[in-house]
């Protein structure tokens, strides 16, 4: 039962909506497809031509370099330059396509030579936040670094959209200012889909009345954030009524219907903005209108009903639709006029005299996509404990290779060793390499993923838009002993990605050999496409242990090296996996993820291995701790005729008898590297579900590189990786 009785439909405006439209039940998960699968209000190019309008439809980047598609909408025969509108057209985040509200924004394009683009961001459930909002930032960041081209004023951008896209509007405005990136003067959000709490009074009254209900809103909500829906995990770009500081965002103009589920969330929104117009600090415009239902905004001037709008909060003088129309269209041509007429693209109307500077605009990816900007953020090494988050040149593809906009990046054991102990490392970085010229200051990282966004010449195999992993070995000289062997890891003219090969993946672009890139299944996130490599160094020392299913296993060290052996050992049918960890916090990982587990200081491991084997021993043990102790006490726990193998590099000599290996027949082995094989069966593995991130993967900001570094030489986190994008 409503606890508040809620304003009944304007039976004109009702009336209107009913003839336009079919009645629409409640939204269930289930039902998303059938959603989908509706007609729904799409203009189209012989309405566009009608009204002497035309579209072209370009190719865009989206979040993580994925390829998305606009639509450029001007008047026929548009020229120079003018007022641009960036549209985002609804759908609850789960439906829609981006000619939906299009004829919302036809007059404006009309009346003031505007040029709208139209982006069609990836949609929930199969694209969750923060995909959709963060496909419409990239798509804005596009639009305003081709403005020229496109034919708008940089000066003169607006943003508009309808319910969630109303929402990611708003979101969007929020990343522009945050980001410091293009410079709007004004949105305009339109009975826009705010809150993911559920919890205002509008939300309850609407339970199974309207043209979008609470049921229907939950689902759309739901689809989106997943568990984080209604906590406190949720991005206020994702859900903008969460926002406590509205200040330095773009003039808005906000509707809604006094008779719809958004009505209490859009009214609070305008509201905060109104305060800070009332303290000179930002501009806002709010309307409320009547008795008008959600999907008012199918509603245009031909209706002709006679209820007006009022201000939200107060009544307002009785108008017809049409002149609510004309209100928004009076606000967009408020926004559009020269701003050095009006003043308006700042809070409290200060003149300005050009657009906010785009101080780092991101590039864009794919053939044909337009001019790309010189310079990337990556994290260069100088030398020792000396890390640079600097600019770098961005680099083009050549014949033969691919570019990627890189995701995630890992921070590995040997980056460590470069950082604090380069020294140690078995090539010299004091001379450019001889196979590949690189030298110092050279950008790290060789554990990463990403989406190609560029290919070169005669690249066939590999498409833009591909989500890969990297295999990072890029050069080995071919001649040596070890190469003619088949094992190029050990060549002394080795070259890396991320080590003594140009490029690497602690930066947002990196290319590389189109045949150096492993396709990501659509199981197999790019998150987990970065962990694709550590995990191929467990798997191929697990490989070389040859232990076989139903075996048994000793894994010293559970760093991700031990953690990605203990995956590979469960993923070949070895149960009987022991896993030795003298820190506390990583055991307490290991537990979670379901393994055995042991302190080797403070508990007997002889004791345990012997538990786990019936006194034997195991059949093999793989160091990936890269002490001495580990690898004593491993020998130690092996069964006659045994099999330890090296997975770790270690930074000190030890002392060693020799005796043991003899008198226990034990054997010695080497494990560095991977072959491309393992990394596909890694892959594989993956998208079977055999790797479980839970409470060993963090994620942080490359700037947050160096700390991480001095972190986890301390034993303190498990695996790192770097956002990149």
């Amino acid at each position: 039962m409503h606890t508040h009785p809620r304003p009944p439909f304007d039976p004109e405006a009702e009336a209107a909506l009913t003839a336009l439209a079919e009645p629409m039940p409640a939204v269930t998960p289930g039902a998303i497809p059938v959603l989908r699968q509706a007609a729904l209000p799409v203009v189209s190019d012989e309405t566009l031509l009608a009204a002497g309008v035309t579209r072209r439809d370009v190719t865009v980047p989206g979040h993580h370099g994925a390829e998305l598609v606009a639509s450029v909408i001007a008047r026929s025969g548009h020229t120079g330059t003018g007022p641009g509108i960036y549209h985002i057209h609804g759908g609850g985040m789960i439906a829609g396509e981006r000619m939906i509200g299009v004829s919302q924004i036809l007059p404006w394009i009309v009346e003031h030579d505007a040029v709208a683009v139209t982006v069609e961001y990836r949609l929930a459930p199969e694209f969750p936040d923060p995909c959709p909002v963060e496909d419409c930032y990239a798509g804005l960041v596009w639009t305003a670094e081709h403005a020229a081209e496109l034919g708008i004023d940089p000066g003169r951008l607006i943003i508009a959209g309808a319910s969630a896209g109303g929402g990611l509007a708003a979101g969007t405005a929020l990343l522009a200012r945050d980001r410091k990136g293009p410079a709007l003067i004004g949105q305009v959000l339109i009975c826009p889909m705010l809150d993911d709490r559920d919890r205002t009074v509008s939300s309850t009254q609407y339970e199974d009345a309207g043209r979008w209900v609470r049921e229907s809103n939950r689902t759309g909500w739901a689809a989106l954030l997943g568990d984080r829906c209604g906590t406190d995990e949720v991005s206020v770009y994702a859900a903008p009524a969460r926002a406590r500081g509205l200040e330095g965002l773009p003039p808005a103009f906000i509707d809604c219907g006094s008779a719809e589920v958004f009505r209490d969330e859009d009214a609070a929104y305008a509201n905060a903005l109104m305060e800070l117009r009332r303290a000179g600090r930002a501009a806002c415009m709010a309307r409320r209108l009547p008795r008008i239902r959600h999907a008012r905004a199918g509603l245009r001037h031909r209706t002709g009903s006679d209820r007006g709008p009022e201000r939200m909060g107060r009544p307002h003088s009785r108008r017809t639709v049409s002149g609510h129309e004309r209100a928004v269209s009076r606000a967009i041509a408020s926004a559009v006029r020269d701003r050095t007429e009006r003043g308006v693209g700042t809070p409290g109307g200060a003149r300005r005299d050009g657009p906010r500077r785009q101080e780092r605009p991101p590039v864009t990816g794919g053939r044909g996509t337009g001019k790309r900007r010189r310079n990337m953020k990556a994290a260069r090494f100088y030398g020792r404990e000396d890390i640079r988050i600097e600019e770098a040149a961005e680099p083009s593809p050549g014949p033969g290779q691919v570019k990627l906009r890189n995701a995630f990046a890992g921070i590995c054991g040997s980056d460590l060793h470069f950082f604090f102990y380069p020294e140690s490392l078995p090539f010299s970085l004091d001379e450019p390499h001889p196979l590949t010229g690189a030298t110092l200051p050279q950008i790290l990282g060789h554990e990463f993923s990403g989406t190609v966004v560029e290919t070169g010449e005669g690249v066939t195999d590999v498409r833009v838009g591909d989500r890969c992993a990297v295999f990072p070995l890029a050069v080995s000289c071919g001649k040596c002993a070890a190469c003619r062997r088949g094992l190029p890891f050990s060549c002394p003219l080795m070259g890396s990605l991320g080590s003594n090969v140009e490029g690497g993946g602690l930066s947002e672009f990196t290319v590389c050999d189109a045949s150096k890139v492993h396709v990501l299944p659509a199981g197999v996130d790019l998150r987990m496409g970065a962990l694709v490599e550590p995990m191929a160094v467990g798997w191929h020392a697990v490989a070389r242990s040859g232990v076989r299913p139903g075996g048994s296993a000793l894994v010293a060290g559970a760093g991700p090296i031990g953690i990605g052996a203990w995956f590979a050992f469960k993923a070949r049918g070895v149960e009987k996996v022991l896993v030795s960890e003298p820190s506390e916090d990583r055991r307490a990982i290991m537990a979670t993820l379901g393994a055995r587990v042991i302190d080797p200081v403070n508990e007997d491991l002889a004791d345990a291995v012997a538990s786990l084997t019936d006194g034997d021993g195991v059949d093999a043990a793989v160091d990936a701790a890269g002490a001495g102790a580990a690898v004593t006490s491993a020998m130690a726990g092996l069964v006659p005729g045994g099999r330890l193998v090296v997975a770790a590099l270690h930074e000190h000599t030890m002392d060693f008898q020799p005796t043991r290996l003899m008198m226990g027949e034990t054997e010695i082995v080497g494990a560095v590297g991977y072959r491309p094989e393992e990394f596909d069966e890694v892959i594989a593995a993956m998208a079977d579900g055999f790797y479980d991130t839970t409470g060993w993967v963090r994620e942080l900001p490359l700037e947050s590189l160096v700390d991480a570094l001095h972190s986890l030489r301390h034993g303190i986190g498990g695996k790192t990786l770097l956002r990149l994008g």
